[in-house]
């Protein structure tokens, strides 16, 4: 799906930028954030056949706004990624980063697009508004993670956008509020 979105705006005229920030802004709506998210970095490597150059781009983590003492941000917590940690009440604090995936997509842009900005993110929000069929791998993800996105009202209101209390194989995910975020970084 990611791909063919890509391929569309290729074909509408789209830079090679402008097709990979489709295609990485549907597969992140498509995939329903399970193994990819918008929360995230973006590294970029750029040939420009006209100029024969060749550039790159970071566009990596960030501390808040006015962080000023880097040293006092507490040891992160890498029990997650093994899925072996006990679910915590609250918020976690200081031990979030800022993602640079949406700054990267804007400079990418910037620098390399050609079509309209938001035209990039037509396709995601069009999966986000009219929902994505959840295949036996995400619901199987859903499953691991039940327990972890459970534990909020947040997170409980997420699981629960295929209309049950845990999306399954074949059930449509619509993701609303995410069409609403993807709207307002579009314009």
């Amino acid at each position: 799906i990611a791909v063919h979105a890509g391929v569309e705006a290729l074909r509408q005229g789209g830079t090679a930028a402008d097709a990979a920030a489709t295609v990485a802004l549907t597969q992140v709506t498509t995939a329903l954030g399970s193994y990819v998210s918008y929360a995230g970095i973006m590294e970029l490597v750029y040939y420009d056949a006209k100029s024969g150059k060749v550039t790159t781009m970071n566009a990596g983590w960030n501390s808040y706004l006015g962080e000023t003492d880097p040293k006092s941000i507490p040891v992160t917590d890498l029990g997650a990624l093994n899925f072996g940690r006990t679910p915590t009440e609250g918020a976690e604090g200081r031990k979030t980063l800022v993602p640079g995936f949406m700054a990267g997509i804007d400079q990418m842009h910037k620098r390399y697009g050609r079509l309209k900005f938001s035209e990039l993110f037509a396709p995601a929000i069009w999966y986000a508004e009219n929902g994505v069929t959840i295949s036996p791998t995400l619901a199987a993800f859903f499953k691991m993670q039940e327990k972890y996105l459970g534990r909020t009202a947040e997170g409980k209101a997420f699981l629960h956008q295929a209309g049950s209390d845990l999306p399954k194989a074949g059930e449509r995910f619509v993701q609303a509020d995410l069409a609403k975020t993807l709207r307002a970084v579009a314009a």
